[in-house]
């Protein structure tokens, strides 16, 4: 049925529509980057703000990943442990 339309159009037709779509892609794209920059910059101030409190706070930082570590791990073996 699609086909049918796209065969009545003349190629001029076709092509103005084509360069729209692009242009409308063109712009979606846009909007797009200028979101993710801001995500970017977000999460660089988070990572440098994790850094600065590794280096201020190295005991606690460790116990944290440990306690992290072994929740992920205990959650991971019972899933799996829960497919067999």
């Amino acid at each position: 049925m699609a086909e049918d339309t796209m065969q009545q159009e003349s190629p001029g037709k076709l092509k103005e529509k084509v360069q729209q779509a692009r242009q409308k892609a063109g712009e979606e794209w846009e909007h797009v980057r200028d979101r993710l920059s801001v995500y970017g910059e977000g999460a660089d101030e988070f990572i440098d703000s994790v850094g600065r409190y590794i280096k201020e706070n190295p005991q606690r930082s460790a116990m944290i990943a440990g306690a992290a570590g072994l929740g992920i791990g205990l959650i991971a073996g019972l899933l799996l442990r829960g497919r067999r």
